[in-house]
């Protein structure tokens, strides 16, 4: 086969021994390629054995179970912190008839104690009403940030892989491919590109969007927006998971997903958690400003389009051409690269 077909012998030219096994055509149907049935390879070695890097720590079967057992225990305990901090987080209400401008007039200086007992509030010009005590943000709002999504799509991933796993390793359950390809497999294949592009729009999203440079930095925050895809990326730097470009759909279809709810929440009349007041979840996606929020889909599908395609060029192949072939975009005739 000429370099110019083979994506994977262009690409790792240099290692000549690795491409060698790459000369074979697959030449899988487009239906093929986008059901979640693995082709030509047996699902107890590409879901239980380690990658050709994490062969060189993780060769035992007992270790690679082990590991991605801990990365999900690690990220349930990230949720859970998550969640913990959430609803120990209060908004700031805006107050009737504040202004900015400053005023003459002077209020009295006695305080109000707000109901939960530690925090008061002062009476504020020109009403001289008392502030709006800070008011906890809510569990239920928690669920309306795509952070939040991500977190739970990972960590539902991350339970499959781990059980996958260990069913691949210490089941009796019988190897297939194709029709013989159990349930639990595609769903863990299918999670995963979803589970990744998506913790890394979250990463970009956050960082290039709505963090504002020099403002504080919490922990939580960079483990949520930017822990996430380091938890992802370790995943597949070390499983032998093939990964096709055709499953593109999985990140995108995630994407339009959560775009779909923000409409929903905004036709509904639900209000942004820090100032209970205004009709968004996001200020990029403010669907009052039609303009506005049309740009920020855009961008956030672009990026889930943008992202897709070159994770598997920057983390599997490198690693994985020597495990099993690798594929290309290609319905007609492609080549494996996972």
């Amino acid at each position: 086969m000429s370099a110019k077909k083979n994506g994977c012998r262009r690409c790792f030219s240099p290692c000549a021994l690795c491409c060698d096994p790459l000369t074979k055509q697959c030449g899988l149907s487009c239906a093929d390629a986008f059901d979640m049935e693995l082709d030509g390879q047996q699902w107890k070695t590409s879901f239980g054995k380690a990658s050709g890097l994490g062969k060189l720590c993780l060769g035992n079967p007992i270790a690679f179970t082990a590991v991605r057992g801990g990365l999900l225990c690690f990220w349930l305990a990230i949720m859970i912190w998550s969640m913990v901090d959430w609803v120990n987080s209060y908004a700031d209400p805006e107050m009737p008839n504040a202004t900015s401008s400053p005023s003459s007039t002077a209020c009295t200086a006695d305080a109000l104690l707000c109901s939960d007992g530690n925090t008061y509030v002062s009476r504020s010009p020109p009403s001289c009403a008392f502030a709006p005590c800070p008011i906890p943000y809510g569990f239920g709002f928690w669920f309306t940030q795509l952070t939040h999504w991500t977190l739970l799509l990972e960590l539902i991933y991350l339970g499959f892989a781990f059980a996958t796993t260990a069913l691949a390793n210490f089941s009796k359950l019988p190897d297939g491919t194709g029709d013989d390809t159990p349930w639990f497999v595609s769903v863990t294949w299918a999670l995963q590109p979803a589970a990744l592009v998506g913790s890394f729009l979250v990463f970009v999203l956050y960082w290039a969007l709505l963090y504002t440079p020099g403002s504080k930095l919490y922990a939580i925050s960079i483990m949520t927006h930017g822990g996430n895809f380091v938890i992802m990326l370790i995943d597949v730097l070390i499983c032998r998971q093939p990964l096709y470009m055709a499953h593109i759909y999985m990140p995108m279809a995630y994407a339009l997903l959560y775009l779909l709810f923000s409409v929903i929440y905004y036709a509904a009349g639900g209000v942004n958690h820090q100032d209970l007041t205004s009709n968004y979840i996001y200020s990029v996606l403010d669907w009052s400003n039609p303009g506005g929020a049309v740009s920020g889909q855009a961008h956030i599908c672009t990026q889930s389009n943008q992202e897709a395609p070159t994770m598997p060029q920057l983390t599997r192949a490198p690693l994985h051409v020597c495990d099993a072939p690798c594929r290309t975009p290609s319905c007609s005739h492609r080549t494996k690269y996972s």
